[in-house]
């Protein structure tokens, strides 16, 4: 879920959804305990590869959304684009 939603608190709701009948309290202590013991999971490197991805892409489409609400903006205001 990580490399969907990110690993941030704020995220943490988001996981609700992929996990129907978990609480953010619990979702909040697995995500401490993954990253306390994630080395001790065999190919730990692979799983953390792809949470780093997933936030990188989390970033760059929160960029292409900001810089298309700027362009939207602009549009709506009259200004020249």
């Amino acid at each position: 879920m990580a490399e969907t939603f990110g690993r941030t608190p704020e995220s943490w709701q988001l996981y609700l959804e992929g996990m129907p009948g978990k609480t953010v309290e619990q979702i909040e202590e697995y995500s401490k305990r993954f990253w306390k013991n994630y080395e001790k999971i065999e190919n730990h490197k692979k799983y953390v590869d792809r949470i780093i991805k997933g936030e990188q892409e989390i970033r760059r489409q929160k960029m292409v959304n900001e810089a298309i609400e700027q362009k939207h903006k602009q549009i709506i205001n009259g200004e020249t684009v």
